[in-house]
C-alpha cells in the first residue's frame, strides 16, 4: 500500500528465530486484521513483526516493533489495536538504514505508554542484527513496491555551464570554483561524519537500554521464581511442623496406652493372686504348679505388651529424629536461598557490565574540552553519575575551573562587571582547552583586563 500524501509504501513483516518468515503490505494486513485472511503458519502463536513506511528509493523512514496474537485457526486476536502509524509518525529517531535516521518505536522507546506491552526490542547484536534483515528484504523488493532512481547530482564541470570568457577569467572562474568545491565536500564529509557518530551513539545507547530490560526481566523472573521456591518450602515445613506435632501426640497416646495396659496387667495379677488364694487347700504340689503357670502367663503377657509398645516408641522417636533433621536442612536451605538472591542483587551490575565487556561492546562519550573519550566498564558508573567531574578529571583541572571554561566555550564573551552592575557581554577569543583558562582572566576583554592590570599596578 503507498500512500499518496507522502509517497510512502507500508508494509508489514513477521520474524520468526531472527529470520523474516513472512512479508505482505498493509493493505493485505488489514484483511488479516478483518478476519478475511488466515495466516495458519502462525496459528497458536505471539508472533513478532515490524510495520515499515518505506520510500521510493527503497529505503526504510518509520519502524515500529510490535506483537499480535493467533488463534488456533490463524486469525488475529479481535481486541488487539495497536496504533501502528501514529506511533510511526511520533516515534523517536533510531538508526540510519539509508535514508537518515529513521523514526523506531518498540518497547524500549515506546511514546505511548499504553501501548508499551504490545511492543518488543529488536536484536542488534554482530550475529543477530534485525535492522540488517530488514534493510536486506526491503531492497530485495519481493512486494513489487514502486522504485524511483535518486535525483542525480548537478554536473558543474560541465562545459554548458561554464560562460564564455577570455582565458584570464576562465583561470580565476575555475579557482575559484575548484575553491568552491572544495568547501562543498569538506563541509559534506564533516556533516557525514558527525551524522555517522550520531547514529552509532545513538544505536549504541538503543543497543544498551534493550539489553538492561531484557536482564531486567531476568532478574524479576529469577526474583519471582526465587520468591514462589521460598513459599514452596515454607509450605513444606508448615506440612512438616503439622505432621510433627500429629506425631508428638500420637506418641503421648501410645504412653497413655501403654499406662493403662500396666494397670489393666496389675488387676490381673489381683484376680490370679485372689484365685490362688481360694485354691490354698488343693494341695502344695498344685498349688505351686499353678502359681508358676500364673507367673510365667502374666510376665509372658506383660513383656508382649512391653515389647509391642517399645518398638512403636523407638519408631515414632525415629520418625521425630527424622522430622527434626529434615526440619533443620529446610531451614538451611532457605538462608541459603535467601543469601544467593542477596549476592545475586548485588553482582546484577557488574555481571551486567562484565557480560557487555566480554561481547565486544565499548562505551563512547564526546565531552567539551576532551573530544571524543572512550569509557572503561570500570569508569561507567563514575561518568553516568556526574559526566562534568569526569571530564574535569580527564582534563586536568578542577570541576570549578571546568564549568567556568564550559560557559566560556559555549559563548566566549566578556564576564566583567561596569559600574552600573551589568555583565560587559563583550566578544573575545574562546579558550579551546580547558587547561589554558584562567578564570577572571581568559574571559575578560582587552579593556577589562587592562583596567584590572591598573588597579594591581596601583594597589
Amino acid at each position: 500500500m503507498v500512500s499518496s500524501d507522502s509517497d510512502q509504501a507500508q508494509a508489514v513483516v513477521f520474524i520468526n528465530n531472527n529470520h523474516i518468515e513472512r512479508e505482505m503490505l498493509y493493505s493485505e494486513f488489514e484483511a488479516v486484521l478483518d478476519s478475511f485472511i488466515p495466516l495458519p503458519e502462525l496459528a497458536g502463536r505471539n508472533a513478532t513483526a515490524v510495520y515499515l513506511q518505506i520510500n521510493k528509493q527503497l529505503m526504510v523512514e518509520s519502524a515500529v516493533f510490535f506483537r499480535i496474537n493467533f488463534n488456533l485457526d490463524g486469525f488475529p486476536d479481535k481486541t488487539w489495536n495497536v496504533p501502528l502509524m501514529q506511533l510511526a509518525s511520533i516515534a523517536a529517531r533510531g538508526p540510519n538504514l539509508g535514508a537518515g535516521p529513521i523514526k523506531l518505536a518498540c518497547y524500549t522507546q515506546c511514546p505511548i505508554a499504553n501501548a508499551k506491552h504490545k511492543l518488543w526490542d529488536p536484536e542488534m547484536a554482530p550475529g543477530v542484527n534485525h535492522f540488517a534483515a530488514i534493510k536486506k528484504v526491503v531492497a530485495r523488493n519481493r512486494l513489487s513496491l514502486p522504485y524511483e532512481a535518486p535525483p542525480s547530482q548537478h554536473d558543474y564541470n560541465s562545459e554548458d555551464h561554464i560562460p564564455t570568457l577570455n582565458i584570464i577569467e576562465e583561470r580565476r572562474f575555475e579557482k575559484a570554483r575548484i575553491l568552491e568545491i572544495e568547501d562543498e565536500v569538506r563541509a559534506k564529509y564533516q556533516q557525514s561524519f558527525r551524522n555517522r557518530l550520531a547514529d552509532t551513539l545513538k544505536k549504541q545507547r538503543l543497543q544498551l537500554a534493550t539489553l538492561r530490560n531484557k536482564h531486567r526481566q531476568k532478574l524479576d523472573q529469577v526474583q519471582l521464581e526465587h520468591k514462589y521456591e521460598v513459599e514452596r518450602l515454607n509450605n513444606k515445613v508448615a506440612l512438616l511442623e503439622q505432621s510433627l506435632a500429629d506425631e508428638k501426640l500420637m506418641v503421648s497416646e501410645l504412653q497413655n496406652e501403654l499406662e493403662q495396659q500396666i494397670r489393666k496387667m496389675g488387676h490381673i495379677r489381683e484376680y490370679f493372686e485372689e484365685k490362688l488364694k481360694s485354691l490354698r487347700n488343693v494341695g502344695e504340689e498344685q498349688f505351686a504348679i499353678l502359681h508358676q503357670r500364673h507367673e510365667n502367663e502374666v510376665e509372658s503377657r506383660i513383656s508382649e505388651a512391653t515389647d509391642a509398645l517399645n518398638e512403636q516408641l523407638q519408631m515414632r522417636d525415629i520418625e521425630l529424629m527424622y522430622l527434626t533433621e529434615h526440619q533443620k536442612n529446610l531451614a538451611e536451605e532457605v538462608s541459603q536461598l535467601q543469601e544467593e538472591n542477596n549476592q545475586l542483587k548485588e553482582n546484577t551490575s557488574d555481571k551486567f557490565l562484565a557480560k557487555l565487556s566480554a561481547a565486544g561492546i565499548s562505551f563512547a562519550a564526546y565531552q567539551s574540552g576532551i573530544g571524543h573519550i572512550n569509557i572503561d566498564k570500570n569508569e561507567l558508573l563514575d561518568y553516568i553519575q556526574d559526566p562534568e567531574l569526569f571530564a574535569a578529571q580527564k582534563s586536568g583541572v578542577s570541576v570549578s575551573t571546568y564549568k567556568s571554561w564550559l560557559g566560556h566555550f559555549k559563548s566566549p564573551t566578556c564576564q566583567a562587571l561596569k559600574r552600573d552592575g551589568s555583565i560587559c557581554g563583550c566578544q573575545i577569543n574562546r579558550v579551546t582547552s580547558p587547561v589554558e583558562f584562567h578564570p577572571g582572566e581568559s574571559d575578560r576583554c582587552e579593556e577589562h583586563s587592562q583596567s584590572n592590570v591598573i588597579k594591581f599596578n596601583r594597589a
